[in-house]
């Protein structure tokens, strides 16, 4: 009878391992997309990439070439040269998901028609933008800097500079079982940030305040430089149709920009514009890619659009 009732139990493990990852209902952003479980906590990032090189991006969805410039970002060789503007962004801004020819900066520069610099990296961070700020500042020439960013920036702060944060989850278990996985989230109620509900909105106050620093930061030092800064805040396609986590308060990016405004660093929230385009399914398959998330051509020109139509409301431009 005991050997019976263990074997159903080893069989019932089993199974519901099978079944949940089968189901990829616990498989991180990574695994969907290029099939490998990649720890959040250790991330390599070393900032720009390597200049003058070539990288194809390949996803379980599409494959684009990236080319880097002299200074490891993903613009023409000469482009530093005759740059009026100044981007910063994450995966967004270099243009995941689409040709080179296809980013917002480029649908953007030619609506200004105004060279614009794309300094956006994959998986960056406010930090990163400060930091690369201050490698070319003197080696470009622009009046304006802007920086797009999004509620992956709170995750990112998150993994890889709010160290004190602790962490309670066992990274090799959870790489290994999704078992664990559906303990964690399902049963312990944990964000896929492995912030609890008990002090998950104090955390994620902390982390903002961490932000919010460095953009002041570098608020500060693109006046040094008679330069104005604009920060756009953007809405993920995901988190309208399939709401990347449901524990996640999406408003917290909001508050970010009505903190920055309130510390003088102009900002702009998108929220409102691009929800119309994105917040049905239908709508969003037309402009993003459903499992990687990332706009295409068509997405990233509706997000142009929206800054652009921003920019000319604005005496700051």
């Amino acid at each position: 009878m005991i050997k019976k009732i263990l074997i159903f139990v080893f069989l019932f493990f089993v199974s519901s391992e099978l079944i949940l990852r089968l189901s990829q209902f616990y498989a991180t952003h990574t695994e969907k997309t290029i099939n490998v479980f990649i720890n959040p906590f250790k991330q390599k990032f070393e900032g720009h990439y390597k200049a003058n090189s070539e990288h194809e991006i390949n996803t379980t969805e599409f494959s684009f070439r990236h080319i880097y410039d002299k200074f490891g970002f993903r613009n023409e060789s000469n482009l530093s040269k005759d740059a009026e503007i100044l981007a910063f962004g994450d995966s967004f801004t270099e243009g995941m998901g689409t040709h080179q020819d296809s980013t917002w900066v480029k649908f953007l520069s030619q609506k200004l028609d105004k060279t614009i610099y794309n300094a956006g990296k994959i998986g960056s961070d406010p930090h990163f933008y400060l930091n690369e700020y201050r490698r070319i500042r003197n080696n470009i020439n622009v009046d304006k800097v802007i920086v797009l960013l999004n509620f992956s920036d709170i995750a990112d702060f998150r993994f890889r500079h709010s160290k004190e944060i602790k962490c309670d989850v066992n990274i090799n278990l959870y790489k290994n079982l999704h078992l664990y996985r559906f303990y964690n989230h399902f049963l312990l109620g944990k964000d896929y940030m492995f912030l609890q509900k008990k002090n998950r909105k104090e955390l994620l106050k902390k982390i903002l305040e961490d932000i919010i620093t460095t953009i002041i930061e570098l608020d500060k030092e693109c006046k040094e430089d008679n330069r104005k800064l604009l920060v756009f805040i953007h809405p993920l396609p995901q988190q309208y149709y399939k709401n990347l986590d449901s524990r996640l308060n999406f408003n917290y990016i909001e508050n970010l920009a009505f903190q920055l405004n309130l510390n003088c660093v102009k900002t702009f929230s998108l929220r409102n514009d691009l929800e119309k385009l994105i917040e049905t399914k239908e709508n969003w398959r037309k402009i993003s890619w459903e499992i990687d998330g990332h706009f295409n051509a068509k997405g990233y020109k509706s997000l142009a659009d929206v800054i652009y139509s921003k920019l000319m409301t604005t005496k700051d431009f």
